[in-house]
């Protein structure tokens, strides 16, 4: 699966349906292997447009709340269909 993240979105199957976007982050540096610049990170899966901001928030606990996230399953597609490279 390590070597599949980098061309194939399969591995955020692990995510639930809603999530959150640290979880996306923490995922995937589990599936590489090594730390993410967290800004480029944010940047490029926004750039990507595989994801859908819902307009629900949910604290996780102290601090303020935060957005939940979904996969554009669409959009997920196409990139798989063209080949996309997903290396962050």
């Amino acid at each position: 699966m390590k070597d599949k993240i980098t061309y194939e979105t399969n591995g955020f199957e692990l995510l639930d349906h809603k999530f959150y976007f640290s979880d996306l982050e923490k995922l995937y540096t589990t599936l590489v292997g090594r730390p993410v610049d967290r800004r480029n990170f944010r940047k490029s899966i926004v750039g990507l447009k595989i994801l859908d901001k819902l307009r629900e928030k949910v604290s996780k606990g102290v601090g303020r709340t935060s957005n939940l996230f979904e996969f554009n399953q669409k959009i997920c597609f196409q990139l798989k269909e063209y080949e996309m490279i997903f290396e962050i």
